[in-house]
């Protein structure tokens, strides 16, 4: 009558060997290994499994010799991972100390509850079929976790090198010999309740410690890729600061004479009205640009623009602003004096440009000034509209001079 059952844990061995083959091509698959075509793996993996688990069920081979015969199956797998390096070690060691840790878990339990000891009980063919299914479980079951989980094995490759991918790979070694030598217990009569809670103790702390292992190496693992994250976002910050800054000087300075723009000056204009703060206006008007550029072409009118513009600044104090608000026309903000003071300042520097010259053009230009007292409630385009028809005022008046002249 126990030749039914043991035919039917030996078909039982059969199946669980197939799906577990599978099972490792899907792993594999989902690791997107493609060092050989994967549907040929899984065949001969199936075989050779199928082949080991029914000579371990029909001649009861030694449980330790079993489990080295089984590791090395599972080296064979380490083969058609795209490196061999530390962590395809820890994916393999992995993978056979939950199963065979496992394994001996459940032997441990039988023989403690049949009050056999372990000799005796994988002696028995129903028993020992019975374990042998119950590892090709655990197998099917890691491995069907694994391939669900691919993308925790790839914290090996995150911290490869690291001190802890080290630690933790020695000791899955470490845990592959504590395995074999459990096993290695197995093959002596020693008494049944010793080395039944023995092997249940020994192992479920040795799967405890794997577990509690995996999760430091994870919280390690992710505190890293946030320290890089963070680095990652300082950088961009930098850039994008560095951007910014980039852009801002672009619209604040007018690139052909390197002034300030009509909108940097606009600013800076609503900054001192909203602070009170008392300062002169001057709106300047180029003298000579058009006549320039119809006689010479417009790029000598861009170096007459830029001569101006240079040598005008040399006259300016730190504190002043000096825009071009379009064409030829500039604006001068003086900082804390009068109209009176800016415009003595102006004339100054006018006869300085005018006696100075730039390839015999004369640097001249017309001006008109107004003015901000502290606390004032005149509005910008107030200020810069008075400064303007001063401007013109100024101009008129030179042209009748020259006319006299």
């Amino acid at each position: 009558m126990t030749e039914i059952p043991n035919a039917l844990m030996l078909l039982l061995i059969l199946l669980l060997s197939g799906l577990y083959a599978h099972a490792s091509w899907g792993l594999l698959s989902a690791l997107k290994q493609d060092a050989i075509p994967l549907h040929y793996w899984w065949p001969v993996l199936g075989l050779c499994l199928c082949a080991l688990f029914l000579i371990m069920a029909v001649f009861n081979l030694p449980l330790p010799l079993f489990f080295l015969l089984l590791y090395g199956l599972k080296i064979c797998e380490l083969l058609h991972f795209p490196d061999t390096d530390r962590q395809n070690w820890a994916a393999v060691n992995e993978s056979f100390l939950y199963t065979c840790a496992a394994c001996l878990v459940l032997i441990g339990l039988l023989s403690f509850a049949l009050g056999m000891n372990v000799q005796a009980l994988l002696a028995n063919p129903l028993l020992r079929t019975t374990c042998l299914a119950a590892l090709l479980l655990c197998n099917l079951i890691t491995e069907l976790f694994l391939s669900r989980h691919a993308e925790a094995l790839a914290v090996f490759k995150d911290i490869y090198g690291s001190e802890e991918s080290r630690l933790f790979i020695q000791f899955t070694f470490l845990g592959v010999v504590f395995v074999l030598a459990d096993a290695g217990a197995c093959l002596f009569d020693l008494p049944t309740t010793v080395v039944s809670l023995f092997l249940v103790g020994s192992n479920a702390l040795l799967l405890m410690m794997v577990g509690f292992f995996m999760n430091q190496i994870s919280i390690i693992n992710q505190e890293n890729y946030l320290e890089h994250e963070h680095t990652l976002l300082t950088s961009t910050m930098q850039q994008q600061t560095a951007r910014t800054e980039a852009l801002k000087d672009t619209a604040y300075r007018d690139p052909l004479t390197g002034a300030y723009t009509r909108l940097y000056i606009f600013d800076y204009l609503a900054l001192f009205l909203s602070r009170g703060e008392a300062f002169a206006l001057a709106y300047i008007d180029l003298d000579g640009l058009k006549a320039i550029n119809d006689s010479f072409g417009h790029l000598a009118g861009d170096q007459y623009l830029k001569a101006f513009s240079s040598r005008f600044s040399e006259n300016l104090n730190r504190e002043d602003v000096f825009a071009r608000i379009g064409g030829d026309e500039f604006m001068v903000l003086f900082p804390g004096i009068t109209a009176g003071a800016a415009r003595a300042r102006l004339l100054t520097i006018r006869r300085r440009l005018e006696a100075a010259r730039c390839e015999n053009w004369s640097l001249s230009f017309s001006f008109g000034v107004s003015e901000a007292p502290t606390g004032t409630s005149k509005p910008r385009e107030a200020l810069i509209r008075e400064a303007d028809l001063s401007m013109y005022e100024d101009k008129s008046a030179r042209r009748k001079k020259e006319v006299q002249a």
